[in-house]
């Protein structure tokens, strides 16, 4: 079974160094103690079962037994755990799971050898969420014998597929493992293949060189026309247009004298700014870009930033502003700009369809007397530029996030003490999230988001945009394949099950 990818991520299988982008590549090799369902609850998968203190303060968890790790390296124990966790609690560790662990866990603790202890610094109904995606758990006896270089290039996990080779960071393959605790794969052999080029791709799965390959826009009409199978899941990306500036006045990316921004001290200002914000977000013809760009394959159905439907929180009353320059002209002179002004838009590559909406979107404002200067920049620095604030403070820019971006990741990506600055910082969101992440009641929890969410939306400080299905081509030798729910990158690899069988 070959897989298509765009890239490797950032090419590690270190859980501790590892950023989203790796989940499709070195995902199958692990397992994590919990993994997250469509709906954000979480489900055992390396822990069978777990208890949570009375405080709140210290989850339990029990593993299972006798789940073997690679290549001889022995059965899961605590030990495994607790290094893997103490890695991630390294402040040298730069990846996702590191920097959600190090911000709630004090101290991690070995029970016994199937039981392990977490100790939070404070209650938080999130932590379990931290513990799914990149948290992988690696083998202490393998890293401590090759070393982290090693072990970041040749991967030894639990995993359904285990590591085979690596050729030139350009294909990785994996060896089905057989008995595994969740499902063996119908095939024997998974290579995953980086080809930058969507044209390409599609291309290898005509000529049946692959036998997925991900398609969108352009290249999904052209799969359809060859009538190959699709594989869809929906809602796997929100899209929505970061605006800069609206930080806290403490930071360093705040900039009152930007239009959309205002000064938050000045209630006429911050009024005229929302009006701004409106007419920007009025001027994007938002079901164009979903029947032109993502060739049909997603809705305008309004979204909170991180919150897609099924999540605990997410309204059907949120709606987007609907698509009518006339009125965002008369907006934008009501709030003292009758002729416009000038606005830096970047465009990050990283998938065509960014491409085009970011462009679409500057031919929109354009249309309603916004100088727009548009520019390019590569995803990596963005994300460096959002993370260091004042170097993304002078420029919007395309944001798309995975659907299955968990629930908590509506607190850590807002909070002005996060790592981010994908919508907004500013002292009430701040208090909303407080009380967010010291709700301990489930319903009162999503009330509260659902109450924030609101409020944001209002305010429109992320422009909305649409959210996108994840859709994937494949060949005849594919019969099926359960897919994570709005996780919009290939997954469920085990579970591709093949024709015939």
């Amino acid at each position: 079974m070959t897989v298509v990818l765009n890239s490797f991520g950032n090419d590690t299988a270190l859980s501790w160094n590892a950023v989203l982008a790796n989940l499709p590549v070195y995902g199958q090799v692990y397992d994590t103690l919990v993994t997250i369902s469509g709906d954000g609850a979480p489900e055992p998968d390396l822990a069978e079962s777990w208890q949570v203190s009375e405080d709140r303060l210290t989850y339990t968890f029990t593993l299972r037994e006798r789940v073997p790790f690679h290549k001889g390296y022995g059965d899961l124990t605590a030990d495994d755990v607790v290094f893997t966790a103490q890695k991630w609690l390294e402040p040298s560790s730069t990846g996702f799971t590191a920097q959600a662990i190090r911000s709630n866990v004090a101290s991690v603790e070995k029970v016994d050898d199937r039981t392990v202890s977490f100790h939070l610094k404070k209650p938080n109904p999130f932590f379990l969420e931290s513990l799914g995606d990149t948290a992988w758990i690696l083998s202490r006896r393998y890293v401590e014998k090759v070393g982290d270089k090693t072990a970041a290039r040749e991967p030894v996990g639990t995993g359904p597929f285990e590591w085979t080779s690596t050729s030139a960071g350009s294909q990785v393959t994996f060896t089905r493992v057989k008995g595994h605790f969740a499902r063996d794969a119908d095939y024997p052999t998974l290579v995953l293949r980086v080809i930058p080029d969507v044209s390409t791709q599609l291309a290898a799965l005509e000529s049946g060189e692959v036998d997925v390959v991900q398609v969108a826009g352009d290249t999904l009409k052209r799969a359809k026309s060859q009538n190959f199978k699709i594989m869809e899941t929906r809602d796997a990306t929100q899209s929505w247009v970061v605006l800069p500036g609206l930080s806290a006045p403490a930071t360093s990316d705040y900039r009152p004298q930007m239009p959309w921004v205002g000064d938050s001290k000045d209630p006429a200002s911050a009024k005229n700014a929302k009006t701004v914000r409106h007419a920007l977000a009025m001027a994007i013809d938002k079901e164009e870009i979903v029947k032109s760009i993502y060739a049909g394959a997603g809705a305008t159905d309004s979204f909170g930033y991180y919150v897609r439907k099924g999540f605990p929180g997410y309204s059907e009353a949120w709606k987007p502003l609907s698509y009518d320059p006339d009125q965002a002209r008369k907006l934008l002179a009501a709030a003292g700009y009758p002729n416009g002004f000038s606005i830096k838009l970047v465009d990050s590559g990283g998938a065509s369809e960014t491409s085009a909406i970011t462009q679409a979107i500057g031919q929109y404002w354009e249309a309603i007397g916004i100088d727009v200067k548009l520019s390019k920049l590569d995803p990596a620095t963005v994300i460096a530029n959002n993370q260091s604030r004042s170097k993304s403070a002078d420029y919007a820019v395309v944001y798309s996030v995975p659907g299955a971006m968990k629930p908590s990741a509506s607190t850590r990506a807002i909070a002005s003490t996060g790592g981010f600055r994908f919508v907004v910082n500013d002292a009430e969101t701040d208090a909303e999230i407080a009380r967010i992440v010291q709700e301990s009641d489930a319903k009162a929890r999503a009330a509260l988001i659902e109450t924030m969410m609101s409020r944001l939306i209002d305010e429109q400080y992320g422009l909305q945009i649409a959210v996108q299905n994840a859709t994937f081509a494949v060949s005849g030798r594919v019969a099926g394949w359960t897919l994570q729910a709005g996780n919009g990158s290939p997954n469920n690899y085990q579970f591709i099950t093949l024709a015939g069988r």
